[in-house]
């Protein structure tokens, strides 16, 4: 969400929306990826397919949504990926540019350099 935003709460309300409930599974129809909720995984470990269920349980088991890294944190300080697609939705910097850049930062702030 952009920190320049005048509808906080409407803003979650949609993001909530789209990542809970009816609107994720039918995401999750739609592509054929995982759920992103662990109690929505747990009824794909249950299914009749073992290739599926144990990629699932891999994930409640050990998944995580971001590097195991002691530098990956300043990644999400910086708020580097939002500051990203801000740029591009902005039209302050193309896709191309935009994306070259935060690999730039990304492989500098993982690699301890600020």
């Amino acid at each position: 969400m952009f920190r320049t935003t005048q509808h906080e709460d409407l803003a979650w309300q949609f993001v909530e929306l789209l990542t809970t409930g009816e609107y994720a599974q039918k995401f999750v129809e739609a592509t054929g990826f995982f759920p992103a909720q662990n109690s929505a995984l747990q009824k794909t470990v249950a299914a009749d397919d073992p290739v599926v269920a144990g990629f699932a349980e891999q994930l409640i088991d050990g998944g995580a949504a971001v590097p195991v890294a002691p530098t990956s944190g300043a990644v999400q300080a910086k708020q580097t990926t939002q500051s990203m697609m801000q740029a591009i939705l902005s039209g302050r910097k193309s896709v191309a540019q935009a994306t070259a850049d935060v690999a730039a930062e990304m492989t500098g702030l993982l690699n301890g350099k600020r």
